[in-house]
């Protein structure tokens, strides 16, 4: 599992494929995901979203990036889709985590 979540990190702006991944593990799906949940204590999903978007945190804050700009990095087409789930994993949209991240650098 440690080379996949290598894998999965180099790759965050790539669409991720659970049969893919499962192969490279050498394990069936089910198992895939059981053996994944149990290292990390998240689904594949849930952790490369998750991954995906303390990156883009970090290209907000980091960078001068436009919003819709930091999203293509990350392979995401529709910037609106990408607000709506950074805002489900932050909990308040990109714009305004940029702003408050950088606020709180300046202090």
């Amino acid at each position: 599992i440690k080379a996949i979540l290598h894998y999965m990190m180099q790759h965050l702006h790539q669409p991720m494929n659970v049969p893919v991944l499962s192969t490279m593990a050498g394990l069936s799906q089910s198992r895939f995901f059981e053996v994944f949940k149990n290292v990390t204590g998240q689904t594949p999903l849930n952790f490369f979203m998750c991954a995906r978007m303390h990156c883009a945190g970090e290209l907000l804050v980091g960078t001068r990036l436009q919003i819709k700009e930091v999203a293509a990095q990350l392979g995401y087409d529709d910037q609106f889709y990408f607000s709506r789930v950074f805002k489900s994993v932050h909990g308040i949209p990109p714009l305004k985590y940029r702003k408050n991240r950088i606020g709180e650098h300046q202090r």
